[in-house]
């Protein structure tokens, strides 16, 4: 019975953890698709009226969006506090490769993996029709703004978390620390709110841009169009028929 009841055990946390998985998807999907209807908004265009397509840009978007805050994390706000290149390399036991590559390449490494999501983003998420060029500025301003807001919240988690416990320590030690890790997830979704707050603002970016661009477009087409219709000039009304005369 023993294996039977562990057999049943795991599967039941693995259908847990599963059903927790598909539910997080879910939700974090909905918020994204807020943001593409956000997006419309800054665009002014209409929005998707095929529901299915609205689910799978959401879903699609925050696995995307998933994978940028786990390289962010680990680029900027985690793997900072573990120490510089050295230090990593000499806890992971690895060469002098790494180090350099971690000293050199992290910010690089970081900024283009939030440029790539933030263009595919900008590219795809309004109901637009636009090109790659016109979405790479609020790319590159959405992204600097994650990395400088990341920045910020691993000063903080560096200035702000619990210094190690001993143990004898009383109750004051207790409640300080949990008031330090109660800041720190405040701080954290402060931080991914304050991130959503920046990919918003790229966005609001590219569509102010692509006004800007398209406005003097338009223009420059209905000043030709009247040009050429002041040059044909009035269409010339045919004379008149000469009555046919009477047959003798």
């Amino acid at each position: 019975e023993l294996p039977l009841q562990r057999t049943l055990a795991e599967m039941e946390r693995t259908g847990v953890a599963v059903g927790a998985v598909v539910i997080t998807l879910y939700l974090a999907s909905r918020v994204f698709r807020a943001a593409v209807r956000a997006l419309d908004d800054a665009y002014r265009a209409g929005t998707r009226r095929n529901v299915v397509a609205q689910y799978l840009l959401g879903l699609l978007f925050t696995i995307g969006s998933l994978v940028v805050i786990v390289t962010v994390t680990l680029l900027v706000v985690v793997g900072p506090l573990l120490g510089n290149g050295s230090a990593l390399a000499a806890s992971l036991g690895l060469g002098e490769v790494f180090q350099v590559a971690w000293d050199w390449l992290r910010w690089p490494v970081a900024f283009a993996v939030g440029l790539a999501f933030l263009v595919l983003l900008y590219r795809y998420a309004p109901n637009i029709t636009t090109t790659w060029r016109r979405c790479l500025p609020g790319a590159v301003f959405g992204s600097l703004g994650l990395l400088l807001v990341s920045s910020g919240f691993m000063l903080y988690v560096r200035l702000a978390a619990p210094s190690t416990l001993v143990d004898d320590a009383g109750n004051a030690a207790v409640v300080r620390a949990a008031a330090q890790m109660l800041s720190l997830v405040l701080a954290g979704v402060l931080w991914l709110w304050l991130g959503a707050i920046v990919v918003l603002l790229g966005g609001i970016l590219n569509a102010e841009l692509d006004d800007e661009l398209t406005t003097p477009a338009l223009a420059v087409d209905e000043a030709e169009a009247d040009d050429a219709a002041a040059t044909v000039g009035p269409r010339a009304e045919p004379p008149p028929r000469s009555p046919t005369p009477p047959a003798p």
